[in-house]
């Protein structure tokens, strides 16, 4: 939360602005929210705001979705990308929303500064905080390091989405999803694998990368320093994230450690298990099809258990 103007009196003199920094996890109540940044703004000696309240989700581009993504998707399967994200930007679902979800988010802020005694004179607006503005409060995300660990053992679509535009800020200077996908996929040639995303979460059409091509990156990435965090990071069979219900009872339970993949026509489940005779192994399995489903599901997980029963 930034400011302008000065203070006298308990009085802002100024605008308060709630800037976005690309957290997908800020709520609107609890130790990470809206309203621990108004009772902050509070706690600062903020009773009354003489101008408007803004909300600036101008750190990265305004496109909320990604290229290839179905009408159904959004907001389905993920809400609307932004900067400035409030219980995942999916409390409402409507075309308003959709389109900017952050007018909605600087109500909700409105609100909580008035139940912390916080007087607003001003309009709601949206507007780029100027850069001598000063902080007034603020929250941070939990690490990056960690944030792939939800990504990965939940198949969360919205951090991976916020992450492919904060690589494109760091790297490229742009916090969009074509500067993420550049970068990442300049990565991925230096790896000797085809530059071919369309965006973070796979949700997109145009993802068409086949089950070689992600064996060969599981591969790759195995023995880069940030190897471990990936493995560790992924669902285990029986046990976590996505695989909490898949292959209990089999050789994959507690073995397989994998990510899953489901959009219409698609199954796919790929990663790292050990064979019954010692060895481990790298897997892949894609299906694609007019009609997929439990029985495919059922089906991979089969052929991955038969993989990890093998005692050659």
């Amino acid at each position: 939360v930034r400011a302008t103007g000065t203070v006298e009196g308990g009085v802002l003199l100024g605008d308060l602005f709630i800037v976005g920094g690309g957290d997908p996890t800020l709520r609107r109540s609890g130790p990470h929210s809206l309203d621990a940044l108004a009772a902050a703004v509070r706690a600062a000696g903020i009773v009354q705001i003489a101008g408007d309240l803004l909300g600036d989700d101008s750190r990265y581009d305004a496109v909320r979705a990604a290229p290839g993504w179905r009408p159904g998707y959004l907001p389905a399967y993920i809400g609307p990308l932004s900067a400035l994200v409030v219980d995942r930007n999916h409390y409402r679902g409507d075309a308003e929303f959709v389109t900017d979800p952050v007018m909605s988010h600087v109500a909700l802020f409105r609100v909580a500064l008035s139940r912390h005694g916080v007087r607003i004179l001003g309009a709601n607006r949206t507007g780029r905080a100027p850069t001598a503005a000063r902080v007034v409060a603020s929250l941070s995300s939990d690490p990056v390091e960690a944030l792939v660990s939800q990504m990965l053992t939940r198949s969360d679509n919205l951090i991976a989405e916020l992450l492919l535009k904060e690589i494109g800020l760091s790297v490229r200077g742009i916090g969009s999803t074509a500067a993420g996908i550049a970068a990442a996929d300049e990565v991925l040639r230096t790896l000797g694998l085809d530059g071919s995303s369309a965006d973070g979460s796979g949700l997109s059409l145009g993802n068409l990368r086949s089950a070689r091509q992600w064996r060969l990156l599981l591969q790759a990435v195995r023995d880069l320093p940030f190897g471990p965090l990936l493995v560790d990071s992924l669902p285990i069979a029986g046990q976590t994230g996505t695989l909490v219900r898949r292959l209990a009872g089999t050789a994959g339970e507690g073995n397989v450690r994998a990510k899953t993949g489901a959009v219409a026509g698609v199954r796919a489940l790929s990663g790292y298990l050990s064979t019954a005779g010692g060895r481990p192994a790298v897997f892949s399995i894609v299906v694609s099809g007019t009609h997929i489903g439990p029985a495919v599901t059922r089906a991979i997980d089969g052929l991955a258990a038969t993989i990890a029963a093998d005692r050659n």
